[in-house]
C-alpha cells in the first residue's frame, strides 16, 4: 500500500550487527523488495557501510573461551635413573662379609731338598658390616581435587602417580650419585665414596672422613683417611683440572684390571659419566678406527632387564667393549668425573624391592586426603674396592 510500510515480519535478529531501526523515515517511501529497504538504510549493496564494523568477539573476550589443559602432566625435569637401572640388582642377603685384606705371604712356595715344613701363615681377614637403607617418597591430594577428576579439567591421580615413581627412582639415583664432599645422607651409599681413595684426602679433594665407606649406622666404617686398605684407583689432578684424555680412562683399566675376576674379560664391566664427558670420549673414541661400537644396554628394575630391542633400551658409546652410560646426576669439578664399575663385585642388595601402597584411611593421618607412597630397602654393596676407578679433575 503505498504510503505505508508495515515491519512487523522484520525480525531484529535479522539486522545486520550494530545497526538500529528508526521506522518514521519509512512511513512515505515505496519500496519494491527487502532489498531496495536495505539499500535505503544501510547504502548500496557491497559498500562499507552494509555490514557494520564495531566490537567483535576475540579468543581473549571475557567469557568466551576456557582453556582445557588435561589430565596429562608432562614434564620438563630430569627423571631419568641410568645408574640406579643400569647396576645389578640382588636379593639382600646379609648385613656384612668378611674380606681378605693382606696375603698371609708374598714370598715364595719354593723348599729346598729336606728342608723343614714352614711356618704357618694366615691372611688378614677383616668384618664389614652395614644395613639396608630406608628410602621413601610420597604424595597426597585432597578429596575435592580426587572426585571431581573427569568432572573438572583436572590432572588425574592416576598422572601424578606415574609422575612419582619416575621422581623416586631418580632420587635414589641422585644417592648414588652424590658427591662424596656432601653431607652424608641416609640415603644408598654413593658411587663416588666407594670408588675412592686416600690421597683425595691426602691431596685435600676431601676432608677426614668424608670417604670412610658405609661410616652411617656401622661399628666398622672403613676409614680412608690414612691407609690403602680399602682404596679404589683414582686418576686425579690434586684439584687442578686437566683436559678429558683417553689416557686417562686407560689408566682406570690399567691399574683396576688385576683385580677382576677375570682380567681378561671386559663382562660386567660399566662406565658411568655424565652427558659432557660421554660427548668428548665419543669424539676421541670416534677418531680412532679400531674402536667406535655403539652397543644397545637394556635396563632393569629390581634386577629385571627388557627385551633386546626394547624401548628401554639405550644406545651407547664404548670404550674396550665396556659401555659408557651418561648420566645427568654424575658428580662433576669443571666437567663430570668418570667411574670404571666393576659390577662382579659392586650391586644394589635389594631387601624390600620398589614397592607402592596408598592410604585413603583419613583418620589415621588426620586428614581427608589420599596418600600414597613408593618405598625401597636396600643398600650399595660393594665387595671390593681395588677393583672399581674414577677418573676426576678434568675440564
Amino acid at each position: 500500500m503505498k504510503g505505508e510500510y508495515i515491519l512487523k515480519s522484520y525480525e531484529p535478529n535479522t539486522l545486520p550487527p550494530g545497526a538500529t531501526i528508526n521506522p518514521t523515515p519509512y512511513l512515505n517511501k515505496d519500496f519494491g523488495s527487502i532489498w531496495d529497504m536495505m539499500a535505503y538504510a544501510y547504502g548500496p549493496l557491497g559498500s562499507p557501510d552494509y555490514i557494520r564494523k564495531d566490537s567483535e568477539i576475540d579468543i581473549d573476550t571475557t567469557g568466551a573461551r576456557n582453556i582445557i589443559y588435561g589430565a596429562k602432566l608432562w614434564w620438563e625435569v630430569c627423571v631419568a635413573a641410568n645408574t640406579f637401572g643400569c647396576l645389578p640388582k640382588k636379593p639382600y642377603e646379609k648385613s656384612g662379609y668378611r674380606m681378605v685384606t693382606a696375603a698371609g705371604s708374598t714370598a715364595t712356595a719354593g723348599l729346598a731338598e729336606n728342608a723343614a715344613p714352614p711356618a704357618t701363615a694366615q691372611p688378614t681377614v677383616v668384618e664389614i658390616g652395614d644395613r639396608p637403607r630406608l628410602a621413601c617418597a610420597g604424595w597426597e591430594m585432597s578429596v575435592e581435587m580426587l572426585y571431581t577428576q573427569g568432572k573438572d579439567d583436572n590432572a588425574t591421580w592416576e598422572e601424578y602417580a606415574k609422575y612419582e615413581e619416575q621422581e623416586f627412582k631418580n632420587r635414589l639415583n641422585v644417592d648414588l650419585l652424590a658427591d662424596g664432599n656432601t653431607t652424608k645422607t641416609y640415603g644408598l651409599e654413593s658411587l663416588d665414596i666407594i670408588i675412592a681413595s686416600s690421597l683425595e684426602v691426602d691431596d685435600s679433594l676431601y676432608d677426614a672422613n668424608d670417604v670412610d665407606v658405609y661410616a652411617y649406622g656401622s661399628s666398622s666404617s672403613l676409614d680412608r683417611d690414612s691407609i690403602t686398605t680399602y682404596d679404589a684407583y683414582v686418576s686425579h689432578n690434586a684439584g687442578t683440572d686437566r683436559n678429558v684424555s683417553l689416557s686417562i680412562v686407560d689408566s682406570l683399566f690399567t691399574n683396576t684390571r688385576p683385580y677382576w675376576l677375570n682380567p681378561a674379560s671386559v663382562e660386567n664391566k660399566v662406565m658411568v659419566t655424565g652427558f659432557d664427558v660421554a660427548e668428548r670420549l665419543e669424539q676421541l673414541i670416534y677418531s680412532q678406527v679400531r674402536y667406535g661400537a655403539a652397543p644397545k644396554v637394556q635396563f632393569g628394575v629390581n634386577g629385571i632387564q627388557t627385551l633386546p630391542g626394547a624401548e628401554a633400551g639405550l644406545d651407547v658409546c664404548s670404550y674396550k667393549g665396556v659401555p659408557i652410560i651418561p648420566d645427568k646426576n654424575t658428580p662433576q669439578d669443571t666437567v663430570s668425573r668418570i667411574y670404571l664399575i666393576d659390577m662382579d663385585h659392586l650391586w644394589i642388595a635389594v631387601a624390600v624391592p620398589v614397592s607402592y601402597f596408598e592410604t585413603p584411611d583419613f583418620t589415621g593421618h588426620d586428614k581427608f586426603t589420599k596418600q600414597a607412597y613408593y618405598w625401597m630397602l636396600g643398600q650399595t654393596w660393594a665387595t671390593g674396592f681395588h677393583c672399581h676407578g674414577k677418573g676426576r679433575d678434568m675440564k
